[in-house]
């Protein structure tokens, strides 16, 4: 941007890419710096967690299951899904954190009767598209 006597000014922009340009070092020099940011947590989606979870849970429920391990499974779902809720920008790394452990039991659970076709078929992936989102790994 050009001032009234012909010199550059200062400017700033800010998004997923970070712009700062102008007379900042002083004189006639101009230095412009671009930093694109890492999108750390904006590929974190609190809807879309929520709906896999209830999906995973859906599934846990409807699957032909020893009915302890259906409740055991599907309690632990229930805790992640209640985490899910109560996240915010403030709290994103606890409750992502938390959720893991959740899904990790749930999966432990699981693992004992992945033998049952729809286990296999439907709630591991389902666990996978959830461990990206929050971005844990243990499978």
């Amino acid at each position: 941007m050009e001032t009234e006597s012909g010199a550059k000014g200062n400017s700033i922009s800010f998004g997923d890419n970070a712009s700062v340009g102008g007379d900042i070092v002083g004189g006639n020099q101009t230095k412009t710096t671009n930093y694109k940011s890492e999108p750390s947590d904006s590929k974190f989606s609190q809807s879309e967690l929520l709906e896999l979870l209830k999906e995973l849970k859906s599934c846990i429920k409807q699957a032909s299951l020893d009915e302890d391990e259906r409740d055991m499974a599907t309690g632990e779902v229930t805790k992640a899904i209640c985490e899910a809720k109560q996240t915010t920008s403030e709290n994103i790394v606890a409750k992502k954190d938390k959720i893991g452990e959740y899904l990790q039991e749930t999966k432990t659970i699981l693992d004992r009767v992945k033998d049952v076709g729809e286990i296999g078929a439907k709630a591991f992936p389902i666990i996978k598209k959830i461990t990206a989102i929050i971005g844990v790994t243990f499978l």
